[in-house]
């Protein structure tokens, strides 16, 4: 048995568990096309970069953090970025064209 089952029958203790979180990316037809393991301090922003070094490509990406436009447009300029912007942003506040773009559909069409 392991040391921490060991100590949770003798002592009554759950083992303390270290969480972690994978974060992925996927193709078109949605096989796995890179992968990484990171402890629950690194978020999304933080865990791109090594995710988009394992892929030779990026043509559409879709997120959920603006932080991310950046790093994906230094893969590839002309990749499609999808990330919502947050329901307080005003159109021409960024310095980002795509997302300025977003912003205008979203204002004329709704979400």
């Amino acid at each position: 048995m392991s040391h921490s089952v060991v100590n949770s029958k003798k002592h009554g203790v759950k083992a303390k568990r270290r969480w972690r979180k994978r974060h992925l990316a996927v193709d078109d037809h949605h096989p796995i096309v890179a992968c990484e393991l990171t402890d629950k301090s690194v978020g999304d922003t933080r865990a791109v970069d090594k995710l988009l070094n394992q892929m030779d490509s990026v043509d559409t990406f879709i997120a959920d953090a603006e932080s991310v436009y950046e790093s994906i447009q230094h893969k590839n300029a002309d990749a499609v970025i999808i990330i919502p912007p947050p329901k307080h942003a005003v159109e021409g506040n960024s310095t980002i064209e795509q997302r300025n773009e977003h912003t205008r559909f979203i204002k004329k069409h709704g979400r």
